[in-house]
């Protein structure tokens, strides 16, 4: 049986901590709608209740759009932050950047956790891909740079899926593209020269 819930702080606290709820629990946001945040009491009541949640962004015809889910059992520490997404097949950095048909999706907010989050894109009504594999880099928002995470991501159905630590920008492109190297090769390791 799947808990689903409304995108109501009360409604998802009180999902999260009563003993009788299975996980995952499932918050259901409408595109449209302008809180798309995480706070700080419904953070915490992930990390004490160790359950998952997956916060599922649709369309008015309740198509997925993109889920995020967050595992309550690996993190020791969440702050609040904000989970909306902006998805771009024009950007004038990035066509700089990536010279091939690619789709970008740009968190309205940087995000850093201790553990990973899950992230599912839907993106079969935003761009046409013919391969079933992608290329996937992380794209800093604010530098302009971009690291290649992976570069064979499947890519079935119209949509991604991938895991990660950090929430800013996200490229996917049918070609693996040739990037600049960072000058030093530790900075190359944390990806923190994003």
């Amino acid at each position: 049986v799947r808990s689903n819930v409304s995108n109501n702080e009360d409604e998802i606290i009180k999902n999260l901590l009563d003993p009788n709820v299975v996980p995952p629990i499932y918050v259901n946001v409408k595109e449209s709608d302008e809180n798309k945040n995480v706070s700080q009491k419904v953070a915490d009541a992930i990390i004490s209740s160790k359950k998952s949640i997956i916060y599922e962004i649709t369309n008015n015809n309740n198509g997925i759009v993109y889920t995020l889910m967050l595992d309550g059992n690996t993190f020791t520490k969440l702050d609040p932050f904000s989970y909306g997404l902006t998805f771009t097949t024009n950007d004038e950095k990035i066509n700089q950047l990536i010279k091939t048909p690619y789709i970008a999706a740009i968190f309205n907010q940087k995000a850093t956790f201790d553990n990973n989050v899950k992230v599912r894109l839907f993106l079969s009504d935003k761009i046409e891909f013919n391969d079933t594999h992608l290329a996937l880099y992380a794209y800093n928002t604010e530098t302009g740079k971009h690291e290649l995470l992976n570069g064979s991501i499947n890519y079935v159905d119209g949509f991604v899926e991938f895991e990660t630590r950090n929430l800013d920008g996200f490229i996917l492109s049918n070609k693996v593209v040739k990037q600049e190297a960072p000058k030093e090769e530790e900075e190359k390791k944390d990806l923190s020269w994003l």
